[in-house]
């Protein structure tokens, strides 16, 4: 039986630190070497959040910390110039819609009224037709003067004429119409449009979450005054999480990606649940005494959230039986060199040399110095 104490060769084991020893048998077990570390949840995209129109902020709907859905307004902003434009270019809007429509409608009309008096027009040329057709017959029989029939000649010629005239008038008038009607409904086309701009704008004074995520950070309150293009929030995306931890640049040559661990976290309930993990990427930098690692969670990012911090343990390889005791503070003190072995009676400790191998927080290995029992 091995324990921890003492600096002589031969000592009791309860006088040999001045306090009760702890005394363990070396066994044979399955030896899994691991490391524990502080696992922590981050945000493995942030975006910037500005206000895209200047105005002041009229109402506020989030905070530091809130986990906001895509879409949510986050602060409404109000422009009083913005808002006096806006009402403006409507009423211009408005009028020169209505224009554009009393044009359309006078067009209409004015070609009902060509067409009647088209209609006119052709009805009396066929009754003139009719009267020379039979002043002709007359003439050739005698009853009617040459003369008559010349006039009657001459007043349905007139009145093709007045037609054809009546006609081109018609259409030059339609013309004139359908130029007024076509800049008028270009002119309430471009308002229509300025007035939509301006509407956008209008929209733009809402701030929103572009996606699902956490507010990291929110500068905004209300009576405040803000700039077009100033910061507002910073947010963490939520659909894109990564669990990392800082190790020791000690283990740097044997952190691989694929190697196995596992976290305590919570579930749905709030009972302490142990999920597996996976180290997906090692960082080969080493900064303040220390390299990045990232991990996949069993069953993807569910329940974890930006902030989180976790006990995790990642195992440095695969398990296999050894000789091992229990790790304790005479690691520290000996170096893994020696250790006292108790006597069978319990009475005495003598101090033996091991070689110590692989090390985890609760077990060391043991390559010699030591038997199981």
């Amino acid at each position: 039986r091995a324990r921890a104490g003492g600096r002589g060769a031969q000592a009791s084991p309860r006088a040999a630190s001045g306090t009760e020893a702890v005394v363990a048998e070396a066994a044979r077990a399955d030896f899994r070497e691991f490391i524990q570390v502080n696992a922590f949840v981050e945000a493995a995209k942030s975006v910037y959040i500005d206000a895209r129109e200047g105005g002041t902020v009229r109402r506020v709907y989030a905070d530091k910390g809130d986990v906001v859905d895509a879409g949510e307004v986050l602060a409404e902003l109000e422009s009083p110039e913005l808002e006096s434009e806006l009402a403006l270019k409507e009423a211009a809007w408005a009028s020169e819609s209505a224009k554009a429509r009393s044009d359309a409608l006078r067009i209409e009309r004015q070609d009902v009224e060509a067409r009647r008096a088209l209609l006119e027009a052709d009805r009396r040329i066929d009754a003139l037709e009719r009267g020379v057709a039979r002043k002709e017959s007359l003439v050739e029989a005698g009853g009617a003067a040459r003369g008559d029939l010349e006039d009657a000649r001459s007043e349905l010629d007139y009145a093709r004429r007045g037609r054809a005239l009546l006609a081109r008038s018609q259409e030059l008038d339609a013309e004139l119409l359908r130029s007024e009607a076509d800049r008028s409904a270009g002119a309430a086309a471009m308002l229509r449009m300025e007035r939509d701009a301006l509407a956008a704008r209008r929209a733009r004074l809402r701030i929103v979450a572009p996606a699902l995520g956490q507010v990291a950070s929110f500068s905004a309150s209300v009576g405040e005054t803000k700039a077009p293009g100033s910061r507002v929030a910073e947010l963490d995306i939520m659909d894109d999480l990564r669990l990392k931890a800082d190790v020791d640049e000690y283990y740097l040559p044997r952190m691989k990606v694929g190697l196995r661990g596992s976290l305590e976290a919570e579930d749905a309930a709030g009972k302490a649940v142990s999920r597996g993990m996976a180290v997906t990427w090692v960082s080969p930098n080493v900064k303040n005494s220390a390299f990045e690692v990232e991990f996949s969670c069993d069953g993807g990012a569910a329940g974890l959230r930006v902030g989180q911090r976790f006990a995790a343990r990642v195992e440095l390889g695969e398990g296999r039986e050894a000789v091992v005791i229990p790790m304790g503070a005479f690691y520290r003190d000996t170096g893994g060199g020696w250790v006292y072995v108790v006597d069978p009676r319990g009475e005495s400790a003598t101090r033996r040399p091991i070689e110590a191998g692989r090390s985890s927080p609760d077990l060391l290995e043991l390559l010699g110095g030591l038997s199981p029992g």
